[in-house]
């Protein structure tokens, strides 16, 4: 595989279990304190990914000097070693790692006060990506920073509550689970939608026109916008159809939900991928 690939897969799966962890960071902040027997695996599952992650992150930062050189050779060169370690990817991998271990930190601590060190673990990580891609440099950046850190916190929030969430409705009472779901539902119904247009602002933003749909950036943005669309169809069905009928104990509501919750997680992490190449390999002007 070239080392682009390579890169592009290592980037890919960091995205995927850097956004559960932060995201699982977000849920036990949020909904732990309403759970009889799964807080534990919440904390358990963002703990796995946060260490997941931070291998990932600086997998991928080290092959650097390989995307310079164009070749593995490059992973030989000390002076494309140095100008990796001296510029704004490793500001951003810095960042993002030392986010990671105070999620990590924090989680391990396993009580409400661990939250104050995971909380801004989480913030820390995501403005990692601020200091890097098409954002950081854009004339418009004032807008598109905040754009990307509510676009990036909501994809946190929704992401890293799947599996939790899975597990809540197969372990936990009825009437907890139905409860927890009714407060994330109603949570993501403000916060889900906000994703979407973050990400349309930014996209008018950073396209020079309409015609840019037709580039490889622009087609690999409909693929995102075209998944997005089938996830608003998946967590509908949970708010709407099979949500409210957890509190009944309807074991067949309950298997149609947590199968929607595993679709969602693949969709995301589909989508994760696609940024994933998105932002390494491609920008809007090409």
């Amino acid at each position: 595989m070239s080392a682009d690939g390579v890169s592009a897969t290592l980037r890919a799966l960091g995205f995927i279990a850097l956004f559960q962890a932060a995201g699982a960071t977000l849920f036990v902040a949020g909904f732990a304190r309403s759970l009889t027997v799964t807080a534990q695996v919440a904390h358990r599952f963002g703990l796995h990914m946060a260490w997941i992650a931070a291998a990932l992150v600086a997998a991928q930062f080290a092959l650097e000097p390989v995307r310079m050189a164009g070749d593995w050779a490059g992973w030989r060169d000390d002076s494309l070693r140095s100008l990796a370690m001296h510029s704004r990817p490793a500001l951003a991998c810095a960042w993002k790692l030392i986010g990671l271990v105070l999620i990590f930190t924090g989680l391990l601590a396993r009580h409400h006060h661990g939250m104050r060190i995971a909380l801004p673990g989480v913030v820390i990580t995501l403005l990692g990506f601020v200091l890097v891609g098409h954002t950081a440099a854009h004339p418009q950046r004032f807008w598109l920073v905040p754009l990307l850190l509510l676009h990036l916190a909501v994809l946190a929030f929704w992401f890293g509550a799947l599996w939790p969430l899975w597990q809540i409705s197969r372990r936990e009472p009825a009437v907890v689970v139905a409860g927890i779901v009714a407060r994330f539902s109603a949570r993501a119904l403000l916060l889900v939608p906000a994703l979407f247009v973050a990400g349309a602002m930014m996209a008018a933003l950073l396209l020079p026109d309409a015609a840019a749909l037709q580039s490889p950036y622009g087609r690999l943005l409909l693929a995102k916008i075209g998944l997005f669309a089938v996830l608003m169809g998946l967590a509908a069905l949970n708010r709407w159809r099979f949500g409210p009928r957890l509190a009944h104990g309807d074991a067949v509501a309950g298997r149609a939900f947590r199968t929607t919750l595993l679709l969602e997680s693949l969709l995301i992490g589909a989508a994760l991928g696609v940024t994933a190449v998105l932002t390494l390999l491609y920008s809007p002007e090409q």
